[in-house]
């Protein structure tokens, strides 16, 4: 009779996620819920107490939240349909399986090369996809996505992977003993990840990454720093005519019909909503059912499921008080991660800042678009803190 291994399977399940967390929608879905089985059943079985051990600085705000999120959800508008979308919190649940998983250095080096095999798979169909129909088809709409999802999903995502393996290259090249496969493809993942989403053309996630990437960078000394100034700034000035150039600067562009102005009156309209029911919300997943109640008679978008900016659509669907509990859980993430970056040395302490600028794309990508919630994309966010909140064990 064969023994199984619960641990290894879990591992490798999650190895799995790790390399088709961009790819697939389903895909990645299926391999993170069975290493979230496996890991359930490998805890229950050996009665392990630390489980959840992260910093109870982050855990507390995190129960917070989803308390908060579930309570909204009994006393809104729709409780049914509400409590039916509150198992999306399970998404959440890869803090603790990645921190748990991931103990040990070669777990997360295992981890990261199949994260970045992934990104180099993704970003290149994105960026071929992109090169065919935009300038061998000329189709002027055209926008890259990944295997599934839509273009939005695809800049998200893209935006977190090129910024993180920047970083763990960065921590590569940073460290006592330098490999020089984890630097090949760290960096080859980064590259291909950008070059891809460039052509999703969400400006949303290339203002978010181009941060990102500044975070990575500066505190990777001044060499680093100036050379990514001098790539970004010889970028600028070769694309600035092309259809990547007059994207970027439709961004100031507030008339009438743009996406702009049309994001600003959901944005309003999301503020009304939370003057009229402010402290736990309509619950989640029912902004559509009230939305032309409170839609802008300018807007052309006449129906919407969410608004655009993760902060304005938790407000309105868990009020004030979920949205506190949402900021104080990223403030204690971003404190706990720059924290042990400042404490720790060589490689540990860049890949930490690569955690660090990943939850800031995150956050920054949120102003733009309703992310929290978005199953592909706060999946690999909530997979990648999870490895920055993991116990430092020995091999």
């Amino acid at each position: 009779m064969v023994k199984i291994d619960l641990k290894t399977g879990a591992f490798w399940a999650l190895c799995g996620y790790a390399a088709v967390s961009a790819v697939s929608i389903t895909m990645a879905e299926i391999f993170y819920i069975l290493s979230l089985v496996l890991w359930i059943a490998l805890i229950v079985k050996e009665s392990d107490k630390t489980a959840f051990d992260i910093s109870k600085y982050i855990l507390i705000p995190f129960i917070v939240f989803i308390v908060i999120h579930f309570i909204a959800a009994v006393f809104g508008i729709d409780p049914l349909n509400s409590i039916k979308d509150f198992k999306k919190v399970y998404i959440m649940g890869a803090v603790f399986l990645a921190a748990y998983i991931s103990r040990g250095s070669l777990n997360t080096e295992m981890l990261i090369r199949f994260f970045a095999a992934g990104a180099i798979l993704v970003g290149g169909y994105a960026f071929s996809t992109g090169i065919y129909h935009r300038l061998i088809l000329h189709e002027a709409d055209f926008r890259a996505v990944s295997f599934s999802g839509n273009h939005m999903h695809a800049g998200g995502m893209l935006a977190m992977a090129c910024v993180a393996l920047a970083g763990f290259a960065v921590a590569e090249l940073k460290s006592l003993s330098i490999k020089k496969l984890n630097v090949v493809l760290f960096s080859l993942g980064s590259v291909f990840a950008g070059l891809g989403l460039i052509f999703t053309f969400t400006r949303g996630s290339w203002f978010a990454a181009l941060c990102g990437m500044a975070i990575v960078f500066f505190t990777a000394g001044k060499k680093y720093f100036v050379i990514f100034l001098v790539v970004m700034a010889a970028a600028g000035f070769a694309l600035k005519d092309t259809a990547v150039g007059k994207r970027a600067m439709s961004s100031f562009n507030a008339n009438k019909g743009t996406s702009n102005i049309e994001r600003a009156y959901m944005w309003q309209s999301g503020i009304k909503m939370i003057k009229d029911k402010p402290w736990l919300g309509i619950g989640t997943a029912n902004v559509g059912k009230i939305y032309p109640l409170y839609i802008n008679p300018q807007a052309q978008e006449k129906q919407q499921g969410h608004l655009h900016n993760t902060a304005i659509q938790v407000a309105v669907i868990d009020g004030v008080l979920g949205l506190g509990a949402l900021v104080w859980l990223f403030i204690s993430l971003l404190v706990s991660q720059l924290r042990g970056a400042l404490k720790a040395g060589g490689y540990d302490k860049h890949a930490l800042i690569a955690f660090f600028a990943v939850t800031a794309v995150f956050i920054i990508n949120g102003l733009f678009e309703y992310n929290l919630f978005s199953s592909q994309v706060a999946l690999m966010f909530w997979f990648l803190t999870g490895i920055s909140l993991k116990r430092r064990i020995k091999n």
